[in-house]
């Protein structure tokens, strides 16, 4: 799915950067003629890159943070200040210069987008450890053999990594 959005009101610098992106294997989801419309599909897509100038059609580029999960990159004469979610580069830079930016605000969209793994606790990490160490004395198997057996245990019983390892210690 594509997840950049473009957004600007001088049609000749919207035709360039789309061009741009397209030469260079990067899709563009859609290209918004308002402001309440680029919103309404980054808060849609629950965030995604948006392109645009610093003023689009009244509402600076800033005013779209908050907003929503969006990376923005805007393509300006001004002066802004930048931040991790918004960059900014010059506005009659280079193919290779946008391109560079747009994999880069993608690929870090794509890591905010990702699960964040949770945690196990000491707790957790004790009762993994002897269950595994129960199946190396029990079946002579080393540690990434026991804890590949509680993978499939866990998978062949619809159950948690965490409830294979219970049942183990709780069976010694």
């Amino acid at each position: 799915m594509f997840r950049t959005v473009l957004a600007f009101s001088d049609e000749k610098m919207k035709i360039r950067v789309f061009d741009c992106l397209r030469r260079n294997g990067i899709g563009v989801r859609t290209v918004c003629r308002t402001p309440q419309k680029a919103l309404s599909v980054l808060k849609e897509m629950g965030g995604g890159v948006l392109i645009t100038e610093a003023l689009f059609r009244g509402v600076k580029a800033g005013d779209y943070l908050p907003l929503c999960e969006a990376y923005l990159l805007v393509l300006t004469g001004e002066e802004m200040k930048e931040s991790d979610r918004l960059q900014v580069l010059p506005l009659y830079c280079s193919e290779e210069e946008i391109c560079e930016k747009v994999r880069e605000l993608l690929q870090k969209d794509e890591e905010r987008s990702l699960p964040k793994r949770k945690q196990r606790t000491p707790e957790e990490e004790a009762l993994l450890k002897e269950a595994k160490a129960i199946l190396m004395r029990r079946y002579g198997m080393n540690e990434n053999e026991a804890h590949h057996f509680l993978q499939r245990r866990a998978m062949s019983t619809s159950s948690s990594l965490l409830k294979a390892a219970a049942e183990i210690t709780e069976r010694s």
